[in-house]
């Protein structure tokens, strides 16, 4: 990454607005393009600028970062679709940055290993990797995975994280009960004790 990358948002006036609070009216078409973009994915997308400015000849990039919502792969999907009706402007390349927060992480697994439980055997690792890269939306999930989503987070050691050791945790359960088990457990009584993670120091 270059070291003159920077996040923008749009301005009240449509032109970008640096890091440091200082609005620009150069190079804005890109980020308000991004952000007709995002109305049209349903998630918040912010721009940015990643490549030289010294007139050295590299192609500068335009990285679309953004939380949760769509996958990498919905999102280039979305780009082309939304690029379709509103083109996008000329000379401009995109990169990709997903996000993710705790929760959706947490909401991810959960949806991924429900659509085939014989994953809880693979290691915890490569299932919150997959899982991050195959679900989109973890965020309108339904109201129980929300739940239980906030019950796997707070098998860490510090609840409200999302830790392997409580997927760990979790496919253990899985692998020794059944996921039909191990999701009734997340679905406890919320004043149920559970076992919970400690870190021995």
């Amino acid at each position: 990454m270059f070291a003159d990358s920077v996040l923008h948002r749009v301005g009240e006036s449509g032109g970008m607005v640096d890091g440091d609070g200082a609005e620009r009216t150069d190079d804005s078409h890109p980020a308000r393009w991004a952000e007709r973009l995002a109305e049209f994915a349903c998630c918040p997308v912010l721009t940015r600028r990643d490549g030289p400015h010294d007139g050295s000849g590299a192609v500068p990039v335009t990285t679309l970062v953004w939380s949760d919502g769509p996958t990498v792969t919905q999102m280039r999907a979305l780009v082309a679709e939304f690029g379709a009706l509103e083109p996008r402007p000329a000379g401009t390349r995109f990169g990709f940055e997903h996000r993710h927060t705790a929760r959706g992480r947490a909401v991810a697994v959960l949806a991924w290993l429900d659509r085939d439980p014989a994953r809880v055997r693979l290691p915890e690792a490569i299932v919150a990797q997959l899982a991050a890269e195959q679900i989109g939306y973890p965020e309108t999930a339904a109201a129980h995975w929300q739940a239980r989503a906030t019950r796997l987070l707070g098998l860490g050691p510090q609840g409200g994280e999302f830790t392997l050791p409580a997927l760990r945790l979790l496919q253990q359960s899985a692998r020794a009960d059944g996921w039909p088990a191990a999701l009734r457990w997340l679905d406890g009584p919320a004043g149920e004790p559970r076992t919970r993670l400690t870190v021995v120091r």
